[in-house]
């Protein structure tokens, strides 16, 4: 149970190592005050492409579980991109990859890791309207 607890904490130190690296983002990035959660969503679902919407999302991350219900209109928005041509086969390896940005975070606690959940599912719908064929 040591090691477990000890594997655990090496986790959340690295991550918050990657999370103090990486660019400075957030408040002085984001397009609206960071409360106002409905104007994020608005700007991310209006957003003229997948990538536009993302770009809000990122911008407006704040490391918590607020992040959850951003990461979630991205996915939306994404989606409308290419959810409704995605051949069975393709539509089964985007759940997959949805799956396992959900299991990889499951058993870590702390609302960091709901929002890197959240990070890792509108990436992959990002990545999936970027490979989809355009219209």
């Amino acid at each position: 149970m040591a090691a477990l607890d000890q594997h655990s904490g090496m986790r959340t130190v690295a991550f918050l190592l990657v999370l103090l690296a990486a660019p400075a983002r957030g408040a002085d990035d984001c397009p609206f005050a960071i409360s106002e959660f409905d104007k994020i969503d608005g700007a991310i679902n209006d957003a003229p492409t997948c990538a536009a919407g993302a770009k809000v999302f990122r911008a407006c991350l704040v490391g918590a579980s607020s992040d959850v219900a951003r990461g979630g209109a991205v996915q939306e928005r994404c989606e409308r991109d290419f959810l409704k041509r995605l051949p069975r086969a393709r539509l089964r390896a985007y759940n997959s990859a949805l799956d396992a940005c959900a299991r990889k975070y499951a058993r870590m606690e702390g609302s960091m890791y709901q929002s890197a959940a959240a990070v890792c599912a509108a990436d992959v719908a990002e990545r999936y309207s970027r490979e989809s064929p355009r219209r």
